[in-house]
């Protein structure tokens, strides 16, 4: 199943607000992908983070190994 995720934290190397398209690979993570025509694909997982507004769990998505980058899941 393709999620949709949006870049809400960046370290100045991604763009906050852009949708990247991610795809299932297994092992919980995904393979995220932008609209340009490179075949390149940066690997996704996910955490479980509280928040303390809403009183509730939200899915936060990272690059593994890059820090200061977030995604959240978004509708396209």
């Amino acid at each position: 199943m393709t999620i949709y995720l949006e870049c809400i934290e960046s370290n100045g190397d991604w763009t906050e607000g852009h949708v990247y398209k991610a795809d299932p690979t297994g092992g919980g993570f995904y393979e995220l992908s932008d609209d340009s025509d490179d075949d390149f694909a940066w690997s996704a997982d996910s955490r479980e983070e509280y928040n303390r507004e809403t009183e509730e769990y939200d899915t936060v998505w990272f690059l593994p190994g890059i820090e200061g980058v977030a995604f959240k899941e978004v509708t396209p």
